[in-house]
């Protein structure tokens, strides 16, 4: 599913006159029908009679204008609207001063203070202050108006507030939440979700998500790379079809290097995982020191490799069609060397994760490996591990985290999967994947580690980085979403893994 940010948002409202003819004044007639929808059938569901007034808290902007389109036609229904506006009227948009001169008309009552609001009787209330077009933290006086809503909400128990497009508050391209939002049981947005309304904070203060159509066909309106979610009408394209005559051997071998003394678990996680993600064959390259405790320990379908130098595991890596590097591999000059022959020598898909990925501390020095590699390489860093190789803050990343993704993704022709909430794939082309799936008991040690194994399986069977990426985090949260509707918390990475073959099987049903 497409999602918008800001600059597409604005650069879609300047492009429907010119290319369809229409005035914007009829797209927001479709957008106030679709919000008045959306109330008549609130009211209808609950039959509460008692709780049917409708307050629209408006600005001067389009915004504002979309509330006062919807006041407008809930007339239809007899169902009665209080609006408050919020800011100076003769300064507003020319949509927004059309739309309150032909409310004024009307029976639609509006007060000028909160105070006059009969809340006693409400059951909705809708706030339409700043739409799509906040790209800083609020300030008073709408900070202030937002702290007496809330006391108003909370005074008489109301429990339905929703936001028109964007909650007020949250920034459209981040997600980045001023003091003073508020939390809201719905979002009514329109043509395509907003940016900020799946990423961190600002989707845990948008509650349900409506997505209401414009009445144009927008999504013709193209400027450059895109942003979606992943949901399971993608994934369902991208799931592998075995033939049934297929065997170990076209079924690819994945190599994964890793494992310390003291970190074991990691490697044998990601090779288990690679196993039940289909692979052919998998084999677990781990130092001669860590060998016998791995062997112990890993799963019989697995082969265990050890070695000493970097020449004899180059020497070992034969018929490998993807390999990865990192789960427990440790930090030191020795991992950093191995992690650089591997990138120069090794021709097929790679996958660096982990202690990989701080053997990259000079990435600058490596940048023209991974282009010359003609984009065979997935990484999969959480935040922390970003903020290692851009050398920016988490703060700093949290604030431009698509931006940030989709530059370096770009910049080092690789295919990124930056781990977090939300987790985002970002593709050399420029497009953006987000997750929206997942949950907070996939919290725990050695998660990555078996999305690691699950991505270099599907790179072993023959998919590219970008397909093998976007699959590979649908599969690890959606096996995770399953395991947290009996086991919310306590399952274990293992588990996961073990449910890939489960999920696999839904896809292609």
């Amino acid at each position: 599913m497409r999602i918008l940010s800001k600059k597409e948002t604005n650069y879609i409202d300047e492009q429907i006159p010119l290319r369809t003819g229409l005035p914007l004044a009829l797209v927001m007639e479709n957008v106030g029908r679709g919000i008045a929808e959306e109330i008549i059938n609130s009211i209808n569901s609950t039959n509460n009679k008692s709780a049917s007034h409708v307050v629209f808290i408006c600005g001067t902007g389009n915004n504002g204008a979309d509330g006062l389109v919807a006041a407008r036609q809930l007339l239809e229904y007899k169902i009665p609207s209080y609006v408050f506006i919020h800011g100076d009227i003769l300064k507003g948009t020319d949509l927004f001063r059309t739309q309150y001169t032909a409310c004024q008309s009307l029976d639609i009552k509006f007060v000028n203070s909160m105070k006059d609001i009969p809340w006693h009787s409400v059951g909705i209330v809708l706030e339409g202050l700043i739409g799509t077009g906040l790209t800083s933290d609020l300030r008073d006086p709408t900070q202030q108006l937002l702290e007496e809503l809330h006391h108003w909400l909370t005074e008489y128990n109301i429990e339905n507030l929703w936001a028109i497009d964007i909650p007020a508050g949250v920034q459209t391209n981040s997600g980045q939440v001023s003091k003073g939002t508020l939390t809201y049981t719905k979002t009514i947005t329109f043509g395509a979700s907003k940016l900020g309304m799946h990423l961190y904070p600002g989707t845990s203060y948008c509650g349900e998500i409506s997505i209401k159509p414009l009445g144009v066909p927008w999504e013709s309106i193209n400027m450059g790379p895109h942003v979606h979610t992943l949901d399971k009408d993608l994934v369902c394209k991208l799931s592998p079809i075995r033939p049934s005559n297929a065997h170990k051997g076209v079924n690819g071998h994945a190599h994964i290097i890793g494992g310390s003394k003291s970190m074991i678990g990691a490697p044998i996680m990601a090779a288990e995982a690679c196993v039940y993600t289909g692979a052919g064959k998998t084999t677990l390259h781990v130092p001669t020191d860590c060998i016998l405790p791995v062997q112990c320990k890993i799963m019989p379908e697995t082969m265990v490799q050890s070695f000493e130098t970097n020449a004899d595991l180059l020497l070992s890596l034969t018929d490998c069609t993807a390999m990865a590097i990192g789960p427990g591999l440790g930090r030191s000059k020795e991992a950093e060397s191995l992690l650089t022959s591997l990138v120069s020598s090794f021709e097929g898909p790679l996958v660096i994760d982990a202690d990989g990925l701080y053997a990259l501390h000079e990435l600058r020095a490596t940048k023209q490996y991974f282009i010359d590699r003609n984009r065979s390489v997935i990484m999969t860093p959480h935040i922390g591990e970003f903020a290692h190789l851009t050398g920016q803050s988490i703060p700093y990343i949290q604030s431009h985290y698509v931006d940030m993704a989709r530059e370096f993704s770009m910049a080092y022709n690789v295919t990124l999967v930056l781990k977090g909430i939300p987790s985002i794939i970002a593709l050399p082309s420029g497009n953006i994947y987000i997750n929206t799936l997942g949950n907070s008991g996939m919290g725990t040690g050695g998660m990555g580690d078996t999305l690691t194994g699950i991505i270099v399986s599907l790179l072993a069977q023959g998919m590219n980085e970008d397909t093998a990426a976007i699959l590979g985090v649908y599969l690890h949260s959606a096996s995770a979403d399953f395991l947290h509707h009996t086991k919310p918390i306590g399952y274990t990475p293992s588990d996961v893994g073990k449910g890939i073959g489960y999920i696999l099987k839904q896809l292609q049903v």
